[in-house]
């Protein structure tokens, strides 16, 4: 539950889902929901539609596992069609690809918010989000992100202190 925590700014991924969802929460909080491509889910090329899931290993996630465990951050998915790139043969994203557009992303936001206190608040997606979290957060790590996995109302709350993210809760889980 994120009642009470007074948001300046609402963003979004494009993803009919996550859209849907900024719609109801931005409306909840009087805010209007900014979609930026940034925060879209990970293109998985011919996996796009099946689960990543540390819980049924699969192709996807071994991919995954690649990226996180061992640093084969421009290995992507399979060639594939895909919902964001429709040129036959796109082989989806691989990890420098996710964290060339999220990063920069956060990097313009803490220029925006910088000599403020103002909450901001995303809506994006589980694997971009548990790939990208352990390499801004300073204080969760690959290991702890892979083992607290994300669902539809996940939440992470973090917090800027100096020059490093803080992350405060990570789901019912207050770190």
């Amino acid at each position: 539950d994120l009642g009470g925590i007074p948001f300046v700014a609402l963003y979004c991924s494009p993803i009919l889902r996550a859209a849907q969802t900024a719609q109801i929460v931005g409306q909840r909080l009087g805010l209007t929901p900014q979609v930026v491509a940034e925060l879209r889910e990970v293109d998985c090329g011919i996996l796009e539609g099946t689960p990543i899931d540390p819980s049924s290993p699969n192709a996807g996630w071994r991919v995954v596992v690649q990226w996180m465990v061992h640093d084969n951050h421009d290995l992507r998915f399979e060639a594939a069609d895909t919902q964001w790139d429709s040129t036959a043969g796109h082989p989806g994203e691989s990890y420098n690809d996710i964290a060339a557009r999220f990063r920069p992303f956060i990097g313009r936001l803490e220029e925006i918010y910088r000599d403020t206190e103002a909450n901001v608040l995303l809506i994006s997606h589980g694997t971009t989000l548990a790939t990208m979290l352990p390499g801004l957060l300073s204080n969760v790590d690959w290991a702890f992100s892979s083992t607290h996995t994300f669902d539809g109302s996940f939440y992470v709350i973090a917090e800027r202190r100096g020059s490093e993210w803080v992350c405060l809760r990570w789901g019912e889980e207050t770190l």
